[in-house]
């Protein structure tokens, strides 16, 4: 704690970019080293994909506990499906460096899921309401609940009564 929080670890924070949303763990790596080989991580990469129309402070909030997931930030993106055009939020992606904005004109959630589906860049992909409050370990459990289940196409989480997702 110490080296993190003296004069070498916060010039090297402010060199990694000065974010927390930049600085990678172990879990990040794209590749593992194992018995001596160099081999590809089982770290599937995710899109989330977040319906939006309505107050923006609750989309930031949902976007802000997405980078506090567990699951490796270096393999998670998200993309926000604005339905409501009059309130313009490309200013998004300056705040969050892996969030990606686009515009759907026609109403209600489905069309705005189905666009950003079409624009996933993920393996799996994430369909979430931008006024959920995701809980730290959802996509985590929900990623291993797919890996031990190939043959699931989908794996819902449910909403308890404070709004946190579980899987």
């Amino acid at each position: 704690d110490e080296r993190r929080r003296g004069p070498e670890g916060l010039r090297a924070f402010s060199l990694a970019g000065d974010s927390y949303a930049l600085l990678g763990r172990t879990t990040d790596a794209t590749h593992v080293l194992a018995g001596g080989r160099l081999t590809p991580a089982e770290t599937f990469s995710v899109t989330a994909v977040l319906a939006h129309q309505g107050d923006p402070r609750r989309l930031c909030r949902c976007l802000r506990l997405l980078e506090y997931q567990t699951y490796p930030q270096s393999y998670l993106n998200a993309i926000v499906v604005n339905s409501d055009l009059h309130a313009p939020l490309r200013y998004l992606e300056a705040d969050f460096p892996s969030l990606r904005v686009l515009n759907e004109a026609s109403p209600g959630a489905a069309a705005a899921r189905n666009k950003g589906v079409s624009a996933a860049a993920g393996g799996m992909v994430a369909l979430m309401d931008a006024d959920v409050i995701p809980s730290t370990h959802c996509l985590e459990r929900a990623l291993r609940m797919a890996r031990r289940h190939p043959e699931c196409q989908v794996v819902a989480c449910r909403m308890d009564q404070i709004g946190r997702a579980h899987v």
